[in-house]
């Protein structure tokens, strides 16, 4: 492992923990009760790290692994709140007693010291660069699949690294039987139907692909992408009012953040050839939920996009 130097106030934390950890040597942040149920070798995307078998006090670095551990019934004791009060409110009460431990890109390695973990989890695509120093805290595992349109694979790494792999292949069983469902009901219009998905601007809109969370959950259910969304290799593509036209499809879905986005949207939806468009004459464009359609890369997520396509292409048809 290559040698990196921290800050002095990290080290001397370090250095406490071990001092009044039962006396004797422990991985630091480990909690004594926590190796009772052994240990295991989990790979992931920086190689192998041995971990408690069954982690008692769980640190996660982004809202998709905190969705997900606590949909395999683990609270985890540590996770990257900070800037995500928008982003979590369908979990209700679930994160009360969390402790924040600041962004994902920038951990607070202090603060997640002070929860003595036995386990910390993450991502390559966001927490290579703080690794060296989380897997001095604790044993730590970051995963190779990408916070998003891989939302599948990463909660079975999740899953992998909290031992719940059986609690995992069961959801997403449960996931997968609501997707044929959802097929059954929509019968023959199921290869009739398109949809579009874009997110509100100030200064126009993007186009979401089929390579985002929203676009997998869509193509996983069956439905296809209009002409020039169906072919995109971006996450997403920022259209001008000129081209409202390209949106157009069986069934519009749109995501606005926040009143910024919101106020953009409005005037964008007030020009004329918005009104032209077929889903908005139909009554089928819909406003649905920012924090799910986007920021809800999880198991969790997954099925409440189900649950709007339910609601609108086969209960509000």
């Amino acid at each position: 492992m290559m040698a990196r130097r921290y800050g002095l106030g990290i080290w001397l934390a370090v250095a406490v923990l071990l001092l009044t950890a039962c006396g004797g040597p422990a991985a630091p942040g480990a909690d004594p009760a926590a190796g009772a149920g052994g240990e295991r070798t989990i790979r992931h995307a920086l190689g192998e790290t041995k971990a408690p078998a069954n982690p008692q006090r769980v640190v996660v670095l982004d809202t998709g692994a905190l969705v997900d551990a606590i949909a395999l019934g683990v609270k985890p004791v540590g996770a990257a709140l900070f800037g995500t009060s928008d982003l979590l409110g369908y979990l209700g009460a679930k994160t009360e007693g969390i402790k924040d431990i600041a962004t994902s890109e920038e951990p607070n390695i202090e603060a997640i010291l002070a929860l003595q973990p036995d386990l910390i989890i993450g991502s390559k695509d966001q927490n290579e660069k703080s690794y060296q120093q989380l897997a001095q805290v604790a044993p730590t595992v970051l995963a190779a699949a990408e916070p998003g349109a891989e939302w599948k694979a990463y909660f079975r790494f999740v899953a992998e690294a909290l031992n719940r792999q059986a609690e995992a292949e069961r959801l997403i069983g449960d996931y997968e039987a609501r997707v044929a469902e959802f097929q059954r009901r929509m019968g023959d219009r199921l290869a009739q139907t398109d949809v579009s998905i874009f997110r509100s601007r100030p200064e126009g809109v993007d186009i979401y692909s089929q390579q985002t969370f929203a676009g997998t959950v869509v193509r996983e259910a069956g439905l296809s992408r209009p002409p020039g969304q169906d072919n995109m290799t971006k996450f997403s593509e920022r259209i001008s009012v000129e081209l409202i036209p390209r949106l157009d499809a069986d069934v519009i879905f749109w995501v606005e953040r926040n009143e910024k986005e919101a106020a953009g949207g409005r005037q964008f939806r007030e020009q004329p050839l918005w009104g032209q468009l077929e889903a908005v004459k139909a009554g089928r464009a819909h406003r649905v939920s920012w924090d799910v359609w986007v920021a809800g890369w999880n198991i969790t997520g997954a099925n409440l996009i189900l649950d709007d396509l339910f609601t609108y292409l086969v209960e509000g048809r």
